[in-house]
């Protein structure tokens, strides 16, 4: 962890240049307020005579005050100063991110852009803050659970994925895995878009998709790196699919991440992708579903202990107190015997 926390002690950008007061003021507010209230996206974007800006919290928008033109304008210009991005630019999408200084946090952001009526609109998601440390035994799972996981993480080949909906943890879930992964013998190669937490003792590449280098591409590459792990950050289409797969076959652990909602969909949207059963049932290893859900209001945590099973599954109601911290729940289904996931077939 020492090269993962020693960014904190890199010279930062800080999120407002003092020469455009007050304007400026506004990105370090939202920012701010995004990481007091654990949001996990920001929304900046453009309406009729005026900007909106809304946090994405538990996984719904909440509004915050609308701004003016101009200052919704000067907010999307240093946005795009921070993450590296054609700042004359404003038909085309761009990708980017940036690491700013909050509250004496170093916290990470990616920024992505797009045009349309009235303006180009930036979405923020927070990613991560670089000294948070990576701990798969922070994640919620139970015990048997955590069991599992680790057992799947110390095969020497084989598929682990990681699925479930945007902002529900796959991202640190699977950093975790990898920091608990990362020792002096072991060769982890990961291919990203982008590159979110970078971490000391990994071979992380971020592709990029203009200038050729793509997801297939890359994963080709890293198969003639001599890898013991390999980390794909999304499996996108069938041909990422059909690599990693042959990857899991022939000697190496790939951990990767797909947008399914339970352990079913997985299965079927790997078919749907141009997987063989066959392939699926000799490679794959674990499916971990994970799903953030609201804190129940802390009524059952503050007196009777986690969430009972009907409330897991129906009762995914919100605190009527107030924005609470949410509560990370992962889906009991855990698929780790091979017969098992043949029979599913």
């Amino acid at each position: 962890m020492e090269g993962h926390a020693s960014r904190t002690q890199q010279t930062l950008p800080v999120a407002v240049q003092e020469k455009h007061q007050p304007k400026a003021e506004l990105l370090t507010r939202t920012l701010q307020s995004a990481l007091e209230q654990r949001a996990s996206d920001i929304h900046i974007e453009p309406a009729d005579n005026a900007y909106r800006i809304r946090l994405r919290i538990d996984g719904v928008l909440h509004p915050l005050p609308d701004v003016s033109p101009d200052a919704g304008v000067a907010l999307t210009a240093r946005l795009k100063v921070l993450g590296n991005l054609d700042i004359a630019e404003h038909r085309l999408p761009q990708d980017g991110q940036f690491t700013v200084e909050l509250a004496g946090n170093a916290v990470s952001f990616r920024i992505a852009t797009l045009a349309c009526r009235g303006g180009e609109k930036v979405v923020l998601r927070l990613l991560q803050q670089v000294n948070q440390a990576l701990d798969v035994n922070t994640l919620g799972m139970q015990p048997s659970q955590l069991v599992d996981f680790a057992h799947a993480l110390q095969q020497p080949q084989g598929l682990v994925l990681v699925t479930g909906p945007t902002g529900s943890g796959k991202t640190v879930t699977l950093y975790s895995a990898l920091q608990m992964l990362n020792t002096a013998d072991i060769n982890i190669c990961s291919v990203e878009d982008p590159v979110e937490i970078p971490i000391a003792g990994l071979n992380q590449t971020q592709i990029h998709s203009r200038a050729g280098l793509t997801f297939q591409g890359v994963l080709r590459a890293l198969l003639r790196q001599d890898p013991d792990v390999i980390m794909i950050g999304e499996i996108r289409d069938g041909e990422t699919a059909e690599i990693a797969i042959k990857a899991a076959q022939t000697g190496h652990l790939v951990l990767s991440t797909l947008h399914t909602n339970s352990t079913c969909e997985t299965l079927v949207r790997l078919q749907q992708m141009g997987v063989a059963r066959w392939m699926l049932s000799s490679a794959l290893t674990l499916v971990k579903p994970s799903v953030w859900y609201a804190n129940f209001a802390r009524i059952v945590a503050g007196s009777k202990g986690s969430p009972s099973i009907f409330q897991t599954m129906y009762g995914r109601r919100r605190c009527p107190t107030g924005r609470h911290p949410v509560v990370y729940i992962a889906t009991t289904v855990f698929m780790v015997a091979r017969p098992y996931l043949k029979f599913c077939l």
